[in-house]
């Protein structure tokens, strides 16, 4: 076993060494720049037709005279017309009140304590799954309060620690509320949409794979808690790892009376703002339907302004939390709040701009659509179609994730391929992000790579000083094959019934 475990170490240390080589994502978009336009000069004047067209697509470089021009004049509009800019920044507003106000902090701790100790692991996950409203706040968050919790309950702290680190990491997408995430893949996956006129026309909505989704938090709830319960507590406690209770204070996970008080004036907001949307959107003529049409899918002013509503349901719901709490005195504070909120996105804006040439670049040179066709092209000589091709590109992407952490990043680089390749054989956009969403999430906690594994491995080693890499790792591994198992199988499901992701989204076109 000491063996196995050294080996185990020692591969990881390996890959940690290769990642931390690669560059900080705003170069790797640059290098990626500069090979778009070196490969699109190479096979300059290639032509294809698109399958099911009788168009004819010429590649075009950029890397003349014309092309010199058209980079500089379009830098600054590539950046400000980037899709999730607009989807981003409006959401960045409305959760960072609810963040700076203490609404997610109270909100998961009034949760975890308002049930009963014999369903406290699915509760407990369940929480860490969704806790990804907060962002990267969550694991702050969810972390030492698992801990605490678990000591409290007479329990490993350590089980409390790894259930909330697969909960909150390993199910990154899921979630049933619409947050940030999903408004960023969103904004990628309509820009990559718009390469081939095959996906060009298809909704994409940052509730796009919200059914989906919201189906996948209770599936892996129920995995979660079964692996917490059947495999990981059976080999902490044959290994007698239970630590001193020093460490455990009651009062980290009870709410103050202020506390209260902000969730119930929270629920009154939120309350009301359903109650307004209610009758903004079910009465027929109702204001948020479509004018002509009378319906609500797949277009509405509901569904193309699903961004500012949430947005406004958020900051209603944080101010009247923050008022409550005592946490918002004034308008000054709310504009404060709402600032912070901003300024966490700034490295987004920093990454959005070299992402934005990258992507246009890659668009404009006709590059991306000559690799889709002749991917799709290949997948069809193979006859690799349907479940099968699910899974190839689940386990691909799974493996990229190793390498490439950041969700945002990864899915700008992979869907100018993805999305116009599998919607050229006949998938709809928003089904290749649910696909990729799955990909992506399931090897998150056992990627060594990922920016929040020393604060895991440091919260583990106030209760177990030789906890390290391959501790973590080897505690999670579990729940990386359980999740891609159940997931993939929810996903093959929806797929084979015909279920929708989201509202006016199908698998096929």
């Amino acid at each position: 076993m000491k063996t196995e475990t050294s080996r185990l170490e020692r591969f990881i240390r390996k890959v940690e060494i290769a990642g931390n080589k690669l560059p900080h994502p705003w170069l790797l978009f640059v290098y990626l720049t500069v090979i778009v336009l070196a490969v699109a000069h190479i096979f300059d004047g290639v032509s294809f037709k698109i399958p099911g067209t009788d168009e004819v697509t010429t590649v075009v470089s950029l890397l003349n005279a014309d092309g010199f021009r058209y980079m500089v004049e379009n830098a600054v509009s590539n950046f400000v017309k980037f899709p999730p800019i607009g989807l981003v920044i409006p959401m960045a507003i409305g959760i960072g009140i609810c963040e700076e106000a203490g609404l997610f902090d109270a909100a998961i701790v009034k949760l975890i304590r308002s049930v009963p100790s014999s369903i406290i692991t699915a509760v407990l996950i369940f929480a860490a799954i969704n806790s990804n409203i907060a962002s990267d706040a969550r694991y702050a968050l969810i972390i030492p309060v698992s801990a605490t919790l678990y000591l409290s309950l007479g329990r490993n702290p350590l089980l409390g620690i790894i259930a909330a680190y697969a909960g909150a990491s390993a199910a990154l997408s899921c979630n049933l509320l619409i947050v940030g995430l999903d408004a960023t893949l969103a904004g990628l996956t309509e820009k990559a949409a718009q390469i081939i006129p095959h996906t060009a026309s298809a909704p994409i909505h940052p509730a796009a794979n919200w059914y989906f989704l919201a189906a996948s938090t209770f599936l892996l709830t129920f995995v979660g808690t079964y692996v917490t319960e059947k495999i990981i507590a059976p080999m902490l406690e044959k290994e007698d790892k239970m630590p001193d209770k020093a460490h455990y204070t009651d009062e980290d996970i009870r709410l103050s009376p202020e506390q209260q008080k902000g969730l119930r004036y929270a629920a009154i907001a939120l309350a009301i703002c359903i109650l307004v949307l209610l009758v903004l959107t079910v009465p027929q003529g109702a204001l948020l339907r479509d004018t002509e049409t009378g319906g609500i899918l797949p277009k509405s002013p509901l569904m193309t302004g699903l961004i500012p509503i949430i947005m406004i349901i958020f900051i209603s719901v944080g101010i009247a939390y923050g008022f409550g709490a005592g946490t918002i005195k004034s308008s000054h504070d709310i504009g404060k709040f709402m600032t912070k909120g901003v300024s966490s996105m700034s490295s987004f804006v920093l990454l959005a701009f070299f992402c934005a040439q990258f992507t246009n670049y890659f668009s404009q040179t006709n590059l991306a659509t000559f690799i889709a066709v002749s991917g799709a092209n290949g997948l069809e000589a193979i006859n690799l179609t349907g479940i099968p091709l699910l899974i190839v590109v689940i386990l691909f992407v799974s493996t990229i994730n190793i390498l490439v952490g950041s969700s945002t990043a990864k899915w700008a680089m992979m869907a100018p391929i993805l999305v116009p390749m599998l919607g050229l054989i006949g998938y709809a956009p928003g089904f290749s992000q649910a696909v990729y969403r799955v990909a992506d999430s399931v090897t998150n906690t056992i990627n060594p790579l990922s920016t929040y594994y020393p604060f895991i491995i440091a919260y583990m080693q106030r209760y177990d000083a030789k906890a390290g890499i391959g501790t973590t790792i080897a505690y999670q591994l579990p729940y990386a094959l359980a999740f891609m198992i159940a997931w993939t199988a929810l996903l093959i499901a929806f797929y084979v019934l015909g279920l929708p992701f989201g509202p006016g989204i199908s698998a096929l076109l």
